[in-house]
């Protein structure tokens, strides 16, 4: 008997590379470009990127079956809920870092929002969108 592998955190983390790429490229971008506050900036970005990554992991990573009954309005909004309570860490973690620390430069905001306010999010990302 052959013990399949389960490829669904493998496709998560890689739509989760790109979802990451949209987010820090836009954050950054929006930060040098426009001037942004780092916040908006961060909520922007993050926005921005959820939707690309529900396209991506409906498509490919969560694929719906056939005849599922769920409307796509519906699984949007279990994702929607499930990014949106996970977007507060990387803001509290970017306002520890300026407000609390002093550390107020771009490089700061991307190591603060965008490396550790990730990788913490990502796992807790991964438990509900897999549980829920």
């Amino acid at each position: 008997m052959r013990i399949g592998h389960d490829y669904t955190l493998t496709r998560y983390a890689i739509v989760g590379g790109g979802g990451f790429a949209v987010d820090v490229g836009l954050f950054n971008i929006l930060r040098v470009a426009t001037e942004l506050n780092p916040y908006s900036a961060k909520v922007v970005s993050t926005a921005l990127a959820v939707g690309a990554t529900f396209l991506a992991n409906s498509a490919w990573t969560f694929k719906v079956r056939e005849g599922d009954p769920r409307s796509r309005a519906t699984r949007f909004t279990k994702y929607l809920i499930v990014h949106l309570s996970a977007m507060p860490l990387p803001l509290v973690l970017l306002l520890i870092s300026r407000e609390a620390l002093g550390l107020t430069s771009l490089v700061w905001d991307n190591i603060s929002a965008n490396l550790v306010g990730v990788v913490i999010v990502f796992s807790v990302r991964w438990v509900l969108n897999k549980n829920w």
